[in-house]
């Protein structure tokens, strides 16, 4: 063999093994998902409830039932919420399939009443994915037992006009207690009359002379629970 094509040999074998190792290719892994076991929950509120917990159940499942235990985990990369009243908490960790968890959203009600919808979204990625997944949205409904009901949270007097009183009627269920409104005397005169099943709060500015702004704080209490704080803006622009 002359020394040519010994050289070329030399040159063309490295190339022959690296496209041919002998290694047979692996199988792309199958893929795992969150199958959730509802996308929807109500959530009851408690009267004078500070926070209340909802849960979103799930299973991590694969693409195949004999291919589940190769799937690729499954990772939460991220949860965003509607509101800033709830807080989510999740499993941090890869998930591989057959897990079971739970996505948990804490809401705080804060002032609201009666019936409210959030949306949450649940943005998933597996080790083998190039980018996270399209999210889920999840949907809560809370129910919400209001500590008290007022017929309005703003009044006002035209300037220079009578100081006629304003009423702003007030419903709580049984067992709330209700102290006396707190206001700035120099400039509103505030007084809390009881009116059959529910309560008054009579409003009147000292003077409409001058422009005023001024907040009337409402203590609600529930039967063993902390108070909750109302406030009522009353204004002369």
């Amino acid at each position: 063999m002359s020394r040519r094509r010994l050289s070329l040999l030399l040159v063309f074998l490295p190339l022959a093994f690296v496209g041919n190792t002998g290694v047979a290719a692996s199988a792309p892994a199958t893929l795992a998902a969150l199958v959730w076991t509802d996308t929807a929950a109500e959530l009851a509120v408690p009267l004078g409830a500070p926070t209340a917990r909802a849960e979103f159940p799930f299973t991590v499942a694969g693409g195949a039932p004999d291919a589940a235990p190769d799937s690729a985990p499954v990772t939460i990369r991220e949860v965003r919420v509607s509101c800033g009243c709830l807080v989510a908490d999740w499993p941090r960790r890869p998930l591989r399939a057959g897990e079971r968890g739970v996505l948990s959203l804490v809401f705080t009600p804060g002032e609201r009443t009666g019936r409210h919808e959030f949306s949450v979204f649940v943005f998933t990625a597996t080790s083998t994915a190039a980018a996270t997944a399209a999210p889920v949205e999840l949907r809560l409904v809370a129910q919400i037992t209001p500590v008290l009901e007022l017929s309005a949270r703003y009044v006002a007097w035209e300037r220079g006009a009578p100081a006629a009183e304003r009423i702003v009627e007030l419903r709580a269920p049984p067992g709330v207690t209700l102290a006396e409104p707190e206001a700035d005397a120099t400039l509103l005169h505030a007084q809390l009359t009881r009116a059959g099943d529910h309560w008054r709060l009579r409003l009147r500015p000292v003077s409409t002379d001058q422009p005023m702004t001024t907040r009337v704080r409402l203590n609600a209490t529930p039967a063993g629970q902390p108070a909750q704080v109302f406030t009522v803006v009353a204004r002369v622009p």
